[in-house]
C-alpha cells in the first residue's frame, strides 16, 4: 500500500494485522496514515499503538500531525512530549511539558503530580528525571515539583538527587507523608539503611497499615527479612493490605528457597483478585527456579500488564 491516501478503515485493518504478526513499525505507520483523515479517535489509537510498541519516531509524527489539526489538544501534546523524551530530546520535551503545565491543569502543583504519574512507565527514566529537574527549577516554590523530580530520580537510580529533591519538598511542606517516605526510600537506596529504617519505623508507628507495609518493604530492602515477616503476617490477616502483605511473605519465602510456601502465598494472592500480575510473575519465578520450564513460560506469559510485563515476556521468550 502506498505511503499516502487510501481508505482509513483499510489502513486500520492492515495495522491490526501487522500488530498480530509483531510487525510494530508497519502497524504504527499504517495507523499514522489512517489518522491523517482527521478523526480524533483514530489519532489517539494511532498514538497509543506507537507509544505502547516503542515506535517513538512514528509517535512524534502522529502527534505533530494531530496538533497541526487541533493545536489545543492536550492529549496530542502529551504524546509529543513523551515521544521527544523517549528519543532523549530532553530540552524539546521540557518545552512541551512546560506548555502543558501552563495550560492543562488548575495549578502547577496538580500538574506536577499528574506528570509524575504519567511518566512512571516512560522508557527514558534518566531523561525524565533531568526534565523534571528543569521544570522544578522553574517552580522552586512548588513542593510537588520537587517531589515529582525526586520520585523520577529515584526511579532512574539516582538516589542522591532524589534525596536532595525530597528535602526541598519537605522544606516547603514539612508534614507531607509521601515526601517523607520518598526521603526514606532515597536514603535506603543510597545505602543508609540505619537512617532509613529508623525514619521508616517512626512513620509506621504513627499511622496506617499502608505505612506499616512500606516499613516492612524497607526492612526487606535492607536484608532484615526476619523483622519484616511478622509485620507482613499481621497485615495478611487483615483485608486492606492483605494482597501486598502476601506478596511480601512470598518474596521472603522465595529468597529462603521455601518454594512450596511461596507457591501457597502467590496462590492466595491470586484468590484476592488484586495484583494478579505480581502473583503470576512470582509463580513463574518459582517454576523458573525449579527448572519447570513449561510452567514458568505459562505463568510468565500471563503477565501482560504492570511494571513486570516486559521482564516477564523476556523471561518467557
Amino acid at each position: 500500500m502506498r505511503e499516502g491516501g487510501g481508505d482509513p478503515a483499510e489502513r486500520m485493518l492492515v495495522a491490526e494485522v501487522a500488530l498480530d504478526r509483531g510487525q510494530y513499525p508497519v502497524a504504527a505507520r499504517e495507523y499514522r496514515l489512517a489518522a491523517q483523515a482527521g478523526e480524533p479517535a483514530v489519532a489517539e489509537r494511532a498514538a497509543r499503538v506507537a507509544y505502547e510498541y516503542g515506535q517513538d519516531a512514528e509517535l512524534e509524527r502522529i502527534a505533530r500531525d494531530w496538533l497541526a489539526r487541533d493545536p489545543a489538544s492536550e492529549v496530542a501534546r502529551r504524546f509529543l512530549a513523551v515521544a521527544l523524551l523517549n528519543q532523549d530530546r530532553v530540552a524539546e520535551a521540557e518545552r512541551e511539558f512546560a506548555a502543558l503545565l501552563a495550560s492543562a491543569y488548575p495549578s502547577p502543583a496538580e500538574g506536577f503530580i499528574a506528570l509524575q504519574q504519567s511518566l512512571d512507565e516512560v522508557r527514558n527514566e534518566a531523561g525524565a528525571a533531568r526534565m523534571l529537574g528543569g521544570l522544578a527549577r522553574a517552580h522552586p516554590e512548588v513542593a510537588e515539583a520537587h517531589f515529582a523530580h525526586g520520585a523520577l530520580a529515584l526511579q532512574s537510580g539516582d538516589s542522591p538527587t532524589a534525596l536532595a529533591a525530597a528535602g526541598r519538598a519537605l522544606a516547603l511542606r514539612a508534614d507531607w507523608r509521601e515526601a517523607r517516605w520518598l526521603e526514606v526510600r532515597a536514603r535506603i537506596a543510597g545505602g543508609d539503611c540505619a537512617g532509613g529504617v529508623a525514619a521508616s519505623s517512626a512513620l509506621a508507628a504513627e499511622s496506617t497499615d499502608a505505612d506499616r507495609l512500606l516499613h516492612a518493604w524497607m526492612l526487606t530492602s535492607c536484608e532484615r527479612g526476619a523483622e519484616a515477616r511478622p509485620i507482613f503476617e499481621d497485615l495478611a490477616r487483615g483485608r486492606l493490605a492483605r494482597p501486598e502483605a502476601l506478596e511480601g511473605l512470598a518474596a521472603l519465602d522465595v529468597e529462603a528457597s521455601r518454594y512450596d510456601d511461596a507457591v501457597n502465598r502467590y496462590t492466595e494472592l491470586l484468590a484476592t483478585r488484586r495484583n494478579t500480575d505480581r502473583a503470576f510473575f512470582g509463580l513463574g519465578l518459582v517454576a523458573d527456579r525449579r527448572d519447570e520450564e513449561e510452567r514458568a513460560i505459562r505463568f510468565y506469559s500471563r503477565v501482560t500488564t504492570g511494571p513486570r510485563a516486559g521482564s516477564a515476556q523476556l523471561r518467557a521468550y
